[in-house]
C-alpha cells in the first residue's frame, strides 16, 4: 500500500519541477520550506512504486547495518515504509533493538533505479520531533535532501 509522505514533500516536488531551465544550470534549492529534492528522481508508475516501497523496506535492515558498521549487533526493525509518487523517493523507518546507535529510529531514503536495486539515498535521525539528516550517500548527487523532514 502507498502511503503519502509529508505534504512539504510534494510541495517541494512540484515547486522544483517548475525550478530550472533546459540549458543545463542547476535549479534553485535554497527554499528553507522545501523537504526532500527529487532533482533526477525519475518517473514511475504506481506499480513499480507500490514494488518499490516493498523492496526498500526488505533492503532497509541491512542498508541500516551498513550505515552503523560499529554497532553490528543492532536488530533493525522496519516500522513504516512510505513512496512518494510526485519524486519515487522511499522513505523508510527503522529502529534498532538497543541504544548502542544514539538515536531511538531512522528514516532511511531511497530510490528504486530498477526491479531489483535500492540505491540509499541519505539517513535521517529522530532527534525531539523531527528528522534531521544524519548522512547522504553520493549515489545520486544531483538529489538534494533537506536537513530535516
Amino acid at each position: 500500500m502507498i502511503r503519502r509522505l509529508p505534504a512539504l514533500l510534494l510541495a517541494a516536488a512540484i515547486a522544483l519541477a517548475a525550478c530550472g531551465d533546459d540549458d543545463g544550470s542547476a535549479p534553485d534549492t535554497t527554499d528553507a520550506t522545501s523537504s526532500t529534492s527529487t532533482t533526477g528522481a525519475p518517473a514511475v508508475d504506481d506499480d513499480a512504486l507500490a514494488a518499490c516501497e516493498d523492496l526498500a523496506a526488505e533492503a532497509a535492515p541491512a542498508q541500516a547495518t551498513r550505515t552503523f558498521p560499529d554497532n553490528p549487533d543492532v536488530t533493525w526493525t522496519v516500522v513504516n515504509a512510505s513512496a512518494d509518487e510526485a519524486s519515487g523517493l522511499v522513505q523508510v523507518e527503522v529502529t534498532p533493538s538497543s541504544d548502542e546507535v544514539g538515536y531511538p529510529a531512522f528514516m532511511l531514503v531511497s530510490l528504486c533505479e530498477d526491479v531489483e536495486d535500492v540505491v540509499l539515498l541519505g539517513v535521517y535521525a529522530r532527534e525531539g520531533g523531527s528528522w534531521v539528516l544524519l548522512a547522504t550517500t553520493d549515489a545520486r548527487d544531483e538529489i538534494d535532501l533537506a536537513p530535516e523532514l
